[in-house]
């Protein structure tokens, strides 16, 4: 996670975009990704990351969509309004 990374409405290419399209000439791009559309905080962003990682192994969460949501809501818990989300998801 990094400030903009995921910005999917500039003119140019993020991040995330040029991480979906790689597959776009045969060789295999990414199945998804996440990515802060604009600017994402520093300890909110270790917060969310953390939780991606924890909820599935420490929590048992296993379907993406809760993982993220469960990453999300400890970024809101630890950070409050610092934490509020700016995520997409490709």
């Amino acid at each position: 996670m990094a400030c903009y990374n995921g910005q999917v409405d500039s003119a140019t290419e993020c991040l995330s975009e040029a991480w979906q399209n790689a597959g776009s000439s045969g060789e295999g791009g990414a199945v998804l990704n996440i990515g802060a559309t604009r600017p994402s905080y520093t300890i909110a962003n270790h917060h969310f990351d953390k939780m991606v990682y924890w909820a599935p192994f420490d929590e048992g969460i296993t379907q993406l969509g809760n993982i993220v949501d469960r990453g999300k809501e400890h970024m809101i818990n630890m950070e409050g309004h610092m934490g509020k989300p700016t995520l997409t998801c490709i």
